[in-house]
């Protein structure tokens, strides 16, 4: 049985999630929020939509979600949270995640 390298198995997963779809190029979409919507932390945890329902990525869903097992999660929900009740304008960096727009970076505007 010949050994794959982890490096090389994982240059594989990465090339054959890019190539399926799975995920996607970064997007940046802005905007005022919406509406907010709160869910299991694992199910699409934390989503916003943006006014005017701009989609948060382009063929995916319309809103951008985080997860509670996202890195810095408690700090994108406080600044997301934050800019939605002062109705601050903001620029979500998402990524197309199996078809949904998951939020990667976030800047909330004057």
């Amino acid at each position: 049985m010949k050994r794959v390298s982890t490096a090389r198995a994982l240059v594989a997963l990465t090339a054959g999630m890019l190539l399926s779809g799975a995920v996607s190029a970064l997007e940046n979409v802005g905007g005022q929020i919406a509406n907010v919507y709160i869910a299991g932390g694992g199910n699409y945890g934390y989503r916003v939509n943006l006014v005017g329902n701009v989609p948060a990525c382009s063929n995916g869903s319309g809103f951008g979600y985080v997860n509670d097992t996202d890195s810095n999660y408690k700090v994108f929900v406080a600044n997301l949270m934050m800019a939605y009740a002062a109705k601050k304008t903001v620029s979500l960096i998402t990524e197309k995640v199996n078809g949904f727009c998951h939020i990667v970076e976030v800047w909330v505007y004057d």
